[in-house]
């Protein structure tokens, strides 16, 4: 290449080149970007999610145990029949049919379906518990998804500017007013970011094998490109004592807890029903044949009714269930109360830690980025002139992209922070369908 003015000519090509760069951004969005592409992907969890269907699974099948709990035990039926004829005054007995039917002390059969209908409550907090954490996990893919896109198109853009900015300092080389010592550095900070290109790549595919296990098919990278920035909801409150309160009521740490806790108090009442009586009722039907034996052995048939009283013994035997309860309810208690300790902690730090992502985004979108543009611009115009190093630009623009990939670190740390929020309070995601 040849230079009627090197100097001016190479410095006005630089500064053509960075006055373009800058004005183009660094992290522009996508102008086709998809906003459905979150709401279809959570349906589809919802949907064919393997672990939602086996809770929701268990949860028909405890809600059938409740059924089969109401129902009363089969009754008994039984013959007999004598090879020798028993001899009576009525006549001589051929055979004999029974049927007898066992009855619980009132009161509990009803408690022992209580009891079935806990598992059925407690599979309904299961599968809320496992349905909030499917979602926290899609959040948290679709975002870092999201985020490595941006990181793409930062660094293509970063990388486009030091390639002009290297074909800029090799032709000052080449007429002898710079040195090799900027070429080598950009060319080093080039491979730095086919390096960070590998690596943004490489977690591109973890984040999509792990949205391809949320629905159970295979996933491909197209299904996410012109993706859109993940929607936060409102937290609807500032008040972090209102979300607390929040939390600890719809928390299904809690809620397992509590109904530890009733289903402990049930199986102490039915602990006492151990010490009470249970009963047989039944009827037999006797063939009797006539006989010569007496005159008033005519053969009639009988019918007789029948009632048992199974008395329980045993003592000790009978305190064991009564103590195991009482033990289960105290460790439902200690473990509801430490869940709320935790919950309540965990809400805190999480709330603080969201508004001071929050302040540092403001401080990087309105001061910091501000500030290291028209610092850079600054530069270009002092390296215009001669006034300072081609180094010196080359810095200043180094920082603008590392604040740039700050901000971007800082949203995505700002919506793992949210999603974990939303996931203490108990939160689902609306589906619009």
């Amino acid at each position: 290449m040849e230079y009627s003015n090197p100097r001016s000519g190479v410095r006005g090509i630089l500064k053509a080149c960075l006055i373009l760069t800058l004005s183009a951004g660094v992290s522009a969005s996508p102008s086709h970007a998809r906003q459905d592409v979150y709401q279809e992907l959570l349906s589809e969890v919802r949907d064919r999610n393997l672990d939602l269907q086996i809770v929701s699974l268990d949860t028909e099948t405890a809600s059938n145990r409740v059924k089969l709990s109401g129902i009363w035990s089969d009754p008994m039926i039984s013959t007999s029949w004598s090879p020798y004829r028993i001899q009576t005054a009525r006549g001589s007995i051929r055979s004999r049919v029974s049927i007898s039917q066992q009855l619980p002390f009132p009161g509990y059969r009803g408690l022992q379906k209580e009891e079935k209908r806990f598992d059925v409550q407690a599979s309904g907090v299961l599968y809320a518990a496992t349905r909030l954490q499917k979602e926290f996990k899609l959040k948290l893919a679709i975002d870092q998804i999201f985020l490595i896109q941006e990181m793409n198109r930062l660094v293509d853009a970063f990388a486009t500017e030091l390639e002009r900015f290297e074909d800029a300092a090799v032709a000052q080389y080449e007429t002898g007013s710079e040195s090799l010592s900027p070429i080598l550095n950009i060319q080093n900070e080039r491979r730095y970011l086919d390096l960070r290109k590998q690596q943004l790549d490489s977690d591109l595919h973890d984040q999509v094998l792990t949205v391809s296990s949320l629905l159970n098919r295979q996933v491909s990278i197209t299904e996410f490109q012109h993706l859109s920035e993940r929607p936060l909801s409102s937290l609807s409150s500032s008040d972090i004592d209102m979300l607390v309160e929040e939390g600890l009521e719809s928390a299904p740490q809690i809620k397992m807890s509590d109904i530890e806790i009733t289903r402990s108090d049930t199986e102490i009442k039915l602990s006492r029903y151990d010490t009470l009586p249970s009963f047989t009722v039944g009827i037999e039907y006797i063939d009797v044949a006539s006989s010569e034996l007496t005159a008033v052995a005519t053969g009639r048939d009988a019918v007789s009714v029948r009632m048992a009283i199974n008395v329980p013994l045993g003592k000790n035997r009978r305190s064991v269930p009564r103590e195991l309860a009482l033990l289960q309810a105290h460790k439902a208690q200690v473990i509801k109360e430490s869940e709320e300790v935790s919950i309540a902690e965990a809400i805190r730090h999480l709330f603080e830690r969201y508004h001071n992502l929050i302040d540092q985004e403001k401080l990087l979108r309105t001061d910091l980025i501000p500030r290291a543009e028209s610092v850079s611009e600054s530069a270009l115009s002092a390296y215009t002139t001669g006034r300072t190093a081609f180094l010196t630009v080359l810095d200043s623009k180094r920082t603008s992209f590392n604040l740039q990939v700050r901000l971007l670190e800082v949203i995505n740390e700002l919506k793992v922070t949210h999603a974990s929020l939303e996931r203490q309070l108990g939160r689902f995601v609306e589906v619009s369908r």
